[in-house]
């Protein structure tokens, strides 16, 4: 279950849901549980900075329609 590049912030969340699953369930060993704990936070990490960069470009998206909507009406 290791965490790659390619994978979708969908595909992680579902990883990460599997994860915690397990942990709830219980029945594992401590080295197993924190095994699992650490791909968690990996996991987490990189659905994080997907985030993080979506909200970047979604910035960006609203900064460039801002600027132009302003020339608009500039224009009229």
């Amino acid at each position: 279950m290791e965490t790659d590049n390619s994978k979708s912030f969908e595909e992680l969340i579902e990883n990460l849901e599997e994860i915690v699953a397990s942990l709830d369930k219980g029945g594992l060993s401590l080295d197993e549980a924190s095994v699992m704990y650490e791909k968690g936070m990996k996991i987490a990490s990189e659905a994080s900075k997907i985030l993080e960069s979506t909200e970047l470009k979604i910035k960006k998206i609203k900064d460039e329609y801002k600027i132009s909507e302003v020339s608009e009406n500039l224009d009229e």
